[in-house]
């Protein structure tokens, strides 16, 4: 698990910041981003940052630092693995949540 309220991502030939994201207004708790081509129609790869404010958010950042989206989970994430469930040669996201309801 990390803390944190900001990505960064970091230039590999120099060390110059690239770009930054804020991620919320406190530190939030999730697991380590991954890095995949999720999106076939955008260059390089996408970042896959799990979060969780309460509530669990999914953002996904393209190569260049935009959020191309965000979902709202509704449970704490545990963990995020790609890969391509269907065989359609598009990566999809697995997600396995923690739920504090009781049954």
């Amino acid at each position: 698990m990390f803390i944190s309220d900001s990505l960064y991502v970091l230039n590999g030939r120099d060390g110059n910041r690239e770009w930054t994201s804020w991620l919320g207004d406190y530190p939030v708790e999730g697991q380590s981003a991954k890095l995949a081509d999720i999106d076939p129609t955008s260059p390089g790869m996408e970042l896959i940052v799990p979060l969780y404010y309460g509530d669990g958010r999914l953002r996904v950042f393209s190569a260049d630092g935009r959020m191309l989206w965000e979902e709202l989970v509704g449970e704490k994430i545990l963990s995020v693995a790609v890969g391509d469930v269907d065989f359609d040669m598009c990566s999809d996201l697995m997600i396995s949540t923690y739920s504090a309801y009781t049954k």
